[in-house]
Parts: structure tokens; C-alpha cells; sequence
């Protein structure tokens, strides 16, 4: 048998082991803006701006039922003023794509996802949005810098770049982007009306309606990144010059997709081609439609290459 005082000494030894092996508990919390307005710089209490500077990584904001409008300058990206800037892990989720609505209010893109942040958003609308004239101007709505971006349940709807790429959405080169169960229309660019992408790109259960590009892909610009899309609808879309519905350069996979009733050479001066799809790289089509397009040219009204 030990000696007493030799068993006063370990046992706190070891009670003092077992304490610093057992992890804590998550700390990730769940907030509610609660205030609709937006006060800049840096926003206040319960704004969802202040909201998004205060977070921890993993943190969930909740925004219910009612519209926020942007304010102040844009071209920071400390989420000071203009649009919401992210770097970290965030969860920001809606009351529904018809109830809570975030508007660019004309003077900024919506959404900026920095670097190395994750962040889901879900259940709301995208709107208003306009990407300031900078070096290489994306994202009229949400522009995704090399983040991993999720949107589900969402609309992504009247924003625009002027001559840059990616009207509603821009994904940048080392980015991942998932749109799941969205609408994406009415946005405008120079290429890539409705969406603009050179990183990794999934579509599911989503419709892109309604774009326009002053150059190339009405509603999907992929000059160099990869697209999966299944069970996604491209209609109603138009370019000036090639891919009504969508051009690409990279490799796009496409399953039961429809690609319908898009216009390539909008202003039927000769140059565009492929209302429905305008391939410079390679394209795979599984269980899919195209049909029904037009070149105004009158060249390759469906497919291009």
C-alpha cells in the first residue's frame, strides 16, 4: 500500500489531467436582428450589420420578416459602410425569399464573402445590389472572393455590374459556390448576366431567368471554372453577343436541365452566337433540353461549337 502522504499528492495531479483533456462545449449562439435599419459606419445595437461584426465563427443570424436597405460608401471591406463584408464562419438565415429582404439600395453589392469565411445563407431575397467600378468589378448581388459560399431557398434579383461580370452572382477563382433551390433574374452585366463564375459551382433545383449580358452568357458566364448543374431551368435569358442562355470555357456538366426560349446577338449585329449554349471548352449534357432559342444572326439559334 502507498503511503498517505504519497496519495494526497497524486490525486490532484490526475483530477487536474482529466480537466484539461475534456474539450468545452460549442460556444456558437444564435442572433436576431432586431433592428431593420442600417447605420454606418459599423451599424448598432441589433442591426444586423453590427450583428455580423459581432459574431463568433459559427454564429447563426436570424433576420425575420422585413426589408434592410443598405447605406453609406462603397469600396471597404471592413463591413464599415456599403456592402455587408464577411470574413468568418457565418450562418445568416431569412424568414423566407417573399418576407426578409436584403436591398443593395443602389450604391453597393449586397453580399461580399472574403476569403477563407463559410457561410450559408438561406430564405431571403438579393436585391439592389450594385458592384462599384473597381479593377475587376463582380458581384452585383453577392460576390463570393474565394469563400465557400452555400445560398438555398433564396432570390437573387435585380442587381447588376455595369460592363463587369456576374450581375447577381460572382464566384472568384478559388471559391466554392452552391445554389440550391433559388431563383436567380433580372440581374444585368457585361458577361455573365446572372451568374459569373472561374471557381467550383453547383446548381440544384434552381431556375436562372430573365438575365442579361452585354457580351457573353445571358444567364451563366463560365470563362474557367467548373459548373454541375441539375434539375435547373435557363430561360428568358439574353447575351449581345454569344450564349443567351450560357457560355462557357471551363467544363459544365449539365443534368435534366432545360435551356429554353434565350437570345443570343441581342443586337443582331452579327456577332454572337448560340441562343441556348455558346461551348468553348467542354459541355456535357445528360436528360437535358435545349431548345427553342434564337440567334437574332440566324447562325447557331441552340448550340455554338
Amino acid at each position: 500500500m502507498l503511503p498517505i502522504p504519497f496519495r494526497l499528492t497524486i490525486l490532484p495531479a490526475l483530477t487536474l489531467a482529466v480537466v484539461i483533456a475534456c474539450p468545452h462545449p460549442s460556444s456558437a449562439v444564435t442572433l436576431t436582428v432586431t433592428d431593420f435599419g442600417d447605420t454606418v459606419p459599423g451599424g448598432a445595437a441589433g442591426q444586423l450589420r453590427k450583428l455580423i461584426n459581432d459574431a463568433s465563427p459559427g454564429d447563426t443570424i436570424v433576420i425575420p420578416a422585413q426589408t434592410i436597405t443598405l447605406t453609406g460608401a462603397a469600396g471597404e471591406h471592413a463591413n464599415a459602410s456599403g456592402d455587408l463584408d464577411i470574413n468568418k464562419n457565418l450562418t445568416i438565415q431569412g424568414a423566407g425569399a417573399g418576407a426578409t429582404i436584403i436591398d443593395g439600395g443602389g450604391i453597393d453589392k449586397v453580399f461580399h464573402i472574403l476569403s477563407g469565411a463559410t457561410v450559408a445563407i438561406s430564405d431571403l431575397t438579393i436585391r439592389g445590389g450594385i458592384a462599384p467600378i473597381e479593377f475587376l468589378t463582380r458581384g452585383g448581388g453577392v460576390f463570393n472572393d474565394n469563400g465557400t459560399l452555400i445560398i438555398a431557398n433564396s432570390t437573387i434579383s435585380g442587381n447588376s455590374v455595369g460592363a463587369g461580370s456576374g450581375g447577381g452572382v460572382s464566384n472568384n477563382e478559388s471559391g466554392t459556390l452552391t445554389l440550391t433551390n433559388c431563383t436567380v433574374s433580372g440581374n444585368s452585366a457585361g458577361s455573365g448576366g446572372g451568374i459569373h463564375n472561374i471557381g467550383g459551382l453547383t446548381i440544384t433545383n434552381s431556375t436562372l431567368s430573365g438575365n442579361t449580358a452585354i457580351f457573353d452568357g445571358g444567364g451563366l458566364w463560365n470563362p474557367g471554372g467548373t459548373v454541375t448543374a441539375t434539375n435547373v431551368t435557363i430561360s428568358g435569358n439574353t447575351a449581345g453577343r454569344d450564349g443567351g442562355g450560357l457560355t462557357g470555357n471551363g467544363l459544365t456538366t449539365l443534368n435534366n436541365v432545360t435551356i429554353a426560349n434565350n437570345t443570343a446577338d441581342q443586337d443582331n449585329d452579327g456577332t454572337g452566337d448560340g441562343g441556348g449554349i455558346a461551348n468553348f471548352g467542354a459541355h456535357i449534357l445528360k436528360n437535358t433540353i435545349v431548345a427553342g432559342n434564337l440567334d437574332r444572326g440566324g447562325q447557331t439559334p441552340d448550340c455554338k461549337g
